[in-house]
């Protein structure tokens, strides 16, 4: 809304400034039309046999100059009616991510609140908007505006959307608007998305966009942010002591950023350390995908550098948990088993080993885990209700008894 009163007011503005040309080319043009007759019928009467006098000359050319006046007139007048709809559409492309933003809000809080309708609900909801916005930028040309609100709504909306390419766009924009060459919101949200992008030129780019940020805004909050990305900027660009180094820093400013401690540990996962980014994890709770890719590749370079980690039932059951993180249920079964072996009684352990039986098909072998694991502690009421969910598959199982 203030951004379209804000457009309206220049809009007005500018009507009247155009009035007030158009009646004086009016009044401009009453004037020398007379003297184009005059000089039309002098010119017929002498037969063209002299040139026109300077003062027919002069109101020729006023004439032309007036002419040309309400040409422009009437072009600026035209495109003050296309900036004034632009302007319209731009304000009700921001309303719509208001409303997206409001969703994802009541998207949060229903995954905290573990309300699987509502969740669904509001991420639709949510996504509805994004789109609404999108159409509403793209058909309003978005990307051609010099109003740093507009290009910072379009470049969300791209990169919600994972047009990455097309947001760093926005933000290069952005970045070079008045207010936004010394924003380091800007700065940060460009560097971001060329992050997601592939090549060595963009993480480049990144690379320098993040440090303007930094820069911009020596503040903890945003200096942990920023490090947060060059970490893992370096990260793809192989630089893995600078990785390091910029995560330790981003975990250190920012220790209640559960992300960022994941982010970190999940980069030691190279090295060995599976039970820091396996608590890393635990807590962090839901992890979104792009810390999945992460944790895939720490962990293919951790088997492809031949690291090792202690032999102690605890490192073998986070490295276990890791492999199910990505859904890799063959390979957590070995190290799972050896931390049985090396501590029969760890009931996360049994749960862990009836929970993968069960997503591979193998009912009996997940009734024993779950059993064995309440044999251990019988007061595990999720247990108990997995184990007798089992029953009925149990029974018409090939081989069972009725």
């Amino acid at each position: 809304m203030r951004q379209l009163l804000r457009y309206s007011e220049g809009r007005d503005a500018l009507l009247r400034v155009l009035e007030g040309v158009g009646r004086v080319v009016t009044r401009r043009l009453g004037r020398v039309g007379g003297l184009q007759s005059v000089y039309a019928t002098n010119t017929s009467a002498r037969v063209r046999e002299h040139a026109p006098t300077r003062h027919e000359e002069n109101g020729l050319r006023r004439l032309r100059i007036s002419r040309r006046a309400g040409v422009l007139a009437a072009l600026l007048l035209l495109t003050s009616a296309a900036c004034g709809k632009r302007a319209e559409e731009w304000a009700a492309g921001s309303e719509r991510m208001d409303l997206y933003r409001q969703e994802m809000t009541a998207v949060a809080a229903a995954q905290q609140a573990q309300d699987g309708a509502a969740y669904a609900k509001h991420q639709d909801a949510a996504q509805t908007n994004l789109r609404e916005a999108r159409r509403i930028f793209e058909q309003s040309k978005a990307g051609e505006s010099k109003d740093p609100d507009v290009l910072v709504d379009y470049a969300e909306v791209l990169f919600n959307q994972g047009d990455f390419d097309l947001a760093a766009d926005a933000w290069r924009s952005a970045t070079q608007t008045k207010s936004g060459k010394t924003n380091p919101w800007f700065w940060f949200q460009l560097g971001r998305s060329l992050s997601a992008l592939e090549g060595e030129s963009y993480n480049l780019e990144a690379v320098e966009a993040l440090r303007k940020a930094m820069a911009l805004n020596p503040e903890p909050a945003g200096m942990a942010n920023a490090q947060a990305v060059l970490g893992r900027v370096y990260w793809r660009l192989g630089l893995y002591d600078l990785a390091e180094s910029n995560l330790a820093e981003a975990a250190q400013r920012a220790p209640e950023d559960l992300g960022i401690v994941a982010m970190l540990a999940t980069l030691r996962v190279r090295d060995g350390h599976v039970r820091e980014a396996a608590d890393a994890f635990d807590a962090m709770g839901f992890a979104p995908p792009e810390y999945t890719v992460l944790l895939e590749s720490a962990l293919d370079d951790f088997a492809q550098r031949r690291e090792w980690f202690t032999d102690t039932a605890e490192d073998h059951l986070a490295y276990a948990k890791l492999l199910v993180r990505l859904a890799r249920f063959g390979d957590a079964m070995a190290p799972l088993e050896r931390s049985l072996k090396l501590d029969p009684d760890n009931v996360v352990a049994w749960n862990l080993l009836g929970s993968i039986n069960r997503q591979r098909g193998d009912t009996d072998a997940a009734r024993v885990a779950f059993q064995r694991s309440l044999d251990v502690d019988p007061d595990q009421p999720r247990t108990r209700a997995a184990l007798d969910a089992l029953a009925p598959e149990a029974s018409s199982s090939p081989g069972t008894e009725p």
